[in-house]
């Protein structure tokens, strides 16, 4: 079994700042959203659940004003966690007001 070299976690807050819902990467596990996301822009081939939309998922019916996605590498420092064009299509349906994401020790604003 190969070690991950990162993680990536995401988090959905409401617009008064309270935690909604945590999610990570699955490596094993599957959705009908994430695939429904993969096949409308062009990549069948990656199933896997993604922290962002297991987060969006995970919130239900709720408003997200701000979803922060982090990735860390094996050694805990903040790498590259730019959201996927899988992961920018599902915006697109679940309308979260800010996302964030770490780029190189720093949060960007998408």
């Amino acid at each position: 079994m190969t070690k991950k070299r990162y993680i990536v976690v995401a988090h959905a807050f409401d617009k008064r700042g309270r935690l909604l819902a945590v999610a990570t990467n699955s490596y094993t596990k599957t959705h009908p959203v994430q695939k429904y996301y993969a096949d409308r822009v062009g990549h069948p081939h990656q199933p896997f659940a993604h922290a962002e939309i297991l987060c969006m998922l995970r919130c239900k019916d709720k408003q997200i004003h701000k979803l922060m996605i982090f990735r860390y590498d094996n050694e805990g420092r903040l790498v590259c966690a730019k959201p996927c064009p899988i992961c920018q299509e599902a915006f697109t349906a679940y309308h979260p007001t800010e996302v964030w994401y770490s780029d190189q020790g720093t949060m960007v604003k998408l």
